[in-house]
């Protein structure tokens, strides 16, 4: 296409200023192109560039829609549309953008770069890793091809492949913002936290809008119990998060005292009953609390003190005055180590659907047993999953332990292992895919114990106020901080922690010890 000659300087202008990071002088460039040309491709797409880089991810798909509007042969709208939907995490879209990118253009590197960091996002680690490789073969000195194989690498454990990847980035891009978060979160993983914090300061001064970044600091303070610096930090997690909008506004502090509040979960089920506690604080202060969940989570929630009412994620909402997301919360309310809510229990189930579990795990116990639950794999499909998953063969050891009467709380595909388990250990079954959350909040109130990787069920058991001995990777998520084997969210759990990456054998060992530690003492886990 013809460039116009009153547009030209225009667009020269706004590629310099983009090239040169200047984006909001880009976008006004560009802007004011498409005010004396709607139609031009060129300042549509550039906008759209511009408009990501400034996070206003929205505004950025509009305009990529509107290029393949103008010309549907566009691979290189379809790759950047596919790369905002990823960084909304609405992966399958993405990839099916980036799909149509890769149909119309097989060579196209970026494209198998915006496709391997989708598929790393769902976990699709080897398909990933793949993409990526092809991008490189098709351009040996891409950086942010190097910059993503490193994460993929690091992710599998090779830690040593990935520094030198991300290295590579560097030396072909100095200063590249992924390439030193990525730095950052591989000497995370190998426990390098002080190195990884300048790693996150470096790509955030390099780009201060870098959202990943901001979160990284943000979970890497928290890991290291610097609260007001990292709640802070971590608010950047809203970027993009997905999350609908809503006409009021959101709850900055103020007093509530005859306001209703909306707490809106907004990642896991995990992450929704961790932060549901404060509904109680806020309904101290005069709220009314209405708590929009996953459908799973509304029979649980609507017994939590200081919830008035409990919707599904998608249905129709009451009228309410202020809103805000649930893990923002501590950053609202100032939350420090010393001031978290840690009471328990407030999860609860009826007396009814308790009795009727402890009939039922009774007849499945020998008397005089310790009952105790075990989860040994996360069911959800998110980064770092496979660092809180292990075979259940890994915990054979556990079976060496007296008179216990072991019971399986897994759900998912890895609840097939409790079927055929390890030579000599007998597993009860207690999970139906079809039960409800409060079937499983039932039983666990019936064991002596649960035994469990960083999934719903630790966080189920805490809130329950049981005993749960939570197994943890070498490099654990912020909620769990550095060095401490208790945690002050949840009084009633006690925290393991693999001594190097990958080592779940020694954790198994130290669990065993543990186990026959307080068998051999006649006693039964404090709750």
């Amino acid at each position: 296409m013809g460039r116009h000659s009153r547009t030209a300087p225009l667009l020269d202008a706004a590629v310099s200023h983009l090239q040169a990071g200047e984006l909001d002088q880009a976008a006004l460039c560009y802007q004011r192109v498409l005010k004396l040309n709607p139609n031009d491709i060129a300042a549509r797409f550039g906008l759209g560039n511009a408009l990501a880089g400034l996070g206003e991810l929205e505004r950025a798909m509009a305009c990529y829609r509107q290029v393949l509007a103008l010309q549907h042969e566009c691979p290189e709208a379809w790759s950047n549309l596919g790369n905002a939907l990823r960084e909304q995490r609405r992966y399958e879209e993405a990839i099916q953008c980036l799909e149509t990118a890769l149909r119309q253009r097989p060579d196209f590197a970026n494209a198998w770069v915006n496709l391997g960091a989708a598929l790393e996002a769902q976990d699709r680690l080897e398909d990933a890793a793949a993409s990526l490789a092809r991008a490189l073969e098709l351009n040996p000195s891409h950086p942010h091809a190097h910059t993503n194989l490193a994460g993929v690498l690091a992710r599998h454990g090779r830690l040593e492949e990935a520094v030198a990847h991300v290295q590579r980035a560097l030396e072909l891009a100095p200063g590249l913002p992924e390439a030193l978060n990525n730095l950052g979160a591989i000497l995370e993983r190998a426990g390098r936290l002080e190195n990884a914090i300048a790693c996150y300061q470096g790509a955030i001064r390099a780009r201060p809008s870098f959202a990943d970044a901001h979160v990284n600091l943000g979970m890497a303070w928290l890991l290291e119990g610097c609260f007001e610096q990292g709640w802070q930090e971590y608010e950047w997690r809203l970027k993009g998060s997905g999350l609908r909008g809503l006409s009021q506004p959101l709850w900055d502090g103020a007093a509530l005292e005859g306001s209703a509040i909306l707490l809106r979960a907004e990642q896991g089920l995990g992450d929704t009953i961790h932060f549901v506690r404060y509904a109680t604080l806020l309904k101290c202060q005069g709220a009314t609390v209405v708590v929009e969940c996953p459908d799973r989570l509304v029979p649980l929630l609507g017994a939590v003190p200081g919830v008035d009412a409990v919707f599904a994620q998608g249905n129709p909402l009451p009228a309410f005055d202020v809103y805000a997301p649930l893990m923002s919360l501590p950053r609202i309310l100032g939350t420090r180590l010393e001031t978290i809510p840690g009471q328990v229990p407030y999860l609860s189930v009826p007396h009814e659907l308790a009795a009727a579990w402890a009939a039922r795990i009774a007849a499945a116990a020998a008397p005089g047993h310790h009952r105790i639950g075990l989860v040994w794999a996360s069911n959800r499909v998110a980064k770092n999953v496979r660092d809180r998953s292990l075979p259940l063969a890994s915990l054979a050891p556990l079976a060496e332990a007296p008179g216990c009467a072991w019971f399986s709380l897994q759900r998912g595909p890895a609840a097939r292992e409790a079927v055929s388990p390890p030579a000599g250990w007998s597993i009860t079954s207690l999970e139906d895919e079809s039960g409800q959350i409060t079937d499983t909040a039932a039983a666990m109130l019936n064991l002596d114990l649960i035994i469990t990787v960083d999934t719903l069920a630790a966080h189920l058991a805490g809130a329950l106020g049981r005993p749960v001995w939570v197994l943890l990777p070498f490099a654990p998520d912020f909620r769990w901080m550095r060095g401490r084997y208790d945690s002050p969210w949840y009084p009633t759990m006690r925290l393991f922690r693999q001594p190097r990456p990958g080592d779940w054998p020694a954790v198994a060992r130290e669990v065993l010890a543990q186990l026959q530690t307080l068998i051999g003492s006649g006693g039964r886990p404090a709750s």
